[in-house]
């Protein structure tokens, strides 16, 4: 039962401590992976993001606003009398026996701060390659890439694709006590068992160039390198590359080929790019069709065009009923496309070849497009036709 507040009356300690818990186990209950307290004319809306999209879940009177945030602060270490800088935290929160970390940022806006709350689910330590969603062939390309003793291999994709994710998952796969593996994040997403984690610091000068700079010298065999966003960060992952080092790193950049040009526009010579990298995965995460209520349907001939569908093909659609609150969906998945840098595509990086004509050629070796991943899963009854559209494409395909 939601807890009630008195406008009239100073909420006690007691009181907000309960709003807090019962707040965060409602998110854990749902899966949130995210918790939005936002003051907004004379309420406080309490929204939670649940497989991507954000929903409503509670409002709060303004006058709790400042204990609230303040009962935050206290957890998470941080300074309660500072309102107008932003600030980040951490805590640790215990829903029965299942202990859980929370990321904490606050901000100051028009109506009071901010505070947006991230919560690490701890079992990615359990997850195995066969649990991140490759297709058995990009599973088999995957493998051979992260098994190699040296090489840079990339994920890129949007923020929020599963990245970070994706790349726990292989740190899982090569953590058999044999290797020595360091990360470099920003922040510590979750602790990892028998790995060394180091968290970027830039108010001391402790940024991913730096950290890298000093693992070379610390007989690494595997880094982790949270994101390359630099002209310094990607050189120094180049040159670990090529010295014997198996680097996993993270790259904002639009598709897998796309990384090629990424790195080159960072100032580096196509030459040591080609020779360098062993692979990219470019991923997307779409929602879950719930497998309780998804419902068969054949497409219209409208949508089975623009899907490169057969006419007449059965496929799924959300439905929604209670145990996926009426959304149709429950739980994400990724979609990816996987590139293994081979002999021919090497050569075509070393001539400077334009990224559409090296794509051509990662086609004509194995390249499975992204959307060709999604759409194979959709027709198997993973996700939906609508979802892969939206997510891939930015296409709202209607009825």
């Amino acid at each position: 039962m939601a807890t009630r507040f008195n406008q009239n009356q100073e909420p006690t300690a007691d009181k907000i401590a309960k709003v807090f818990d019962d707040m965060v186990i409602n998110a854990i209950r749902l899966r949130a992976s995210d918790i939005h307290i936002e003051p907004h004319d004379g309420d406080i809306n309490i929204r939670f993001r649940v497989d991507g999209i954000l929903k409503a879940h509670r409002k709060l009177p303004i006058s709790v606003l400042n204990n609230l945030i303040s009962r935050i602060k206290i957890l998470a270490r941080l300074d309660i009398t500072e309102r107008r800088l932003p600030q980040d935290g951490r805590l640790h929160f215990k829903a029965g026996a299942t202990p859980y970390d929370l990321r904490v940022s606050t901000a100051a806006m028009v109506d009071g701060e901010k505070t947006v709350l991230r919560i690490s689910y701890t079992q990615i330590n359990k997850m195995k390659l066969e649990d991140a969603g490759y297709t058995e062939h990009n599973l088999a390309l995957y493998r051979s890439l992260i098994n190699s003793p040296n090489g840079l291999v990339l994920h890129v994709g949007p923020t929020g694709s599963g990245k970070t994710t994706s790349l726990y998952i292989a740190i899982n796969h090569l953590n058999d006590q044999s290797r020595n593996i360091q990360t470099i994040e920003d922040p510590v997403e979750v602790r990892l068992l028998n790995v060394n984690q180091a968290q970027v610091n830039t108010d001391i000068g402790v940024t991913f160039a730096s950290l890298l700079r000093a693992y070379l010298r610390q007989d690494c065999d595997v880094v982790l390198l949270g994101e390359i966003r630099d002209e310094e960060t990607a050189g120094l992952a180049i040159q670990a590359a090529l010295t014997g080092h198996l680097i996993l790193g993270t790259l904002h950049a639009n598709s897998a080929i796309g990384a090629i040009s990424r790195l080159i526009e960072m100032d580096v010579a196509p030459f040591f790019v080609g020779t360098a990298l062993a692979g990219v995965v470019s991923q997307r995460l779409v929602r879950k069709l719930c497998t309780n209520c998804r419902q068969s349907y054949t497409p219209s001939a409208r949508i089975a065009k623009a899907m490169g569908l057969d006419m007449g093909e059965t496929i799924y659609r959300a439905r929604g009923c209670n145990s996926c609150g009426k959304m149709g969906y429950k739980g994400r998945m990724v979609l990816m496309e996987v590139v293994k840098i081979n002999d021919t595509i090497r050569d075509a990086i070393h001539s400077g070849m334009a990224s559409h004509d090296i794509e051509k050629l990662a086609l004509d070796h194995a390249l499975v497009p992204i959307f060709q991943d999604g759409l194979l899963k959709a027709r198997s009854g993973q996700t939906s036709v609508e979802e892969v559209a939206r997510v891939v494409k930015g296409v709202h395909l209607g009825k």
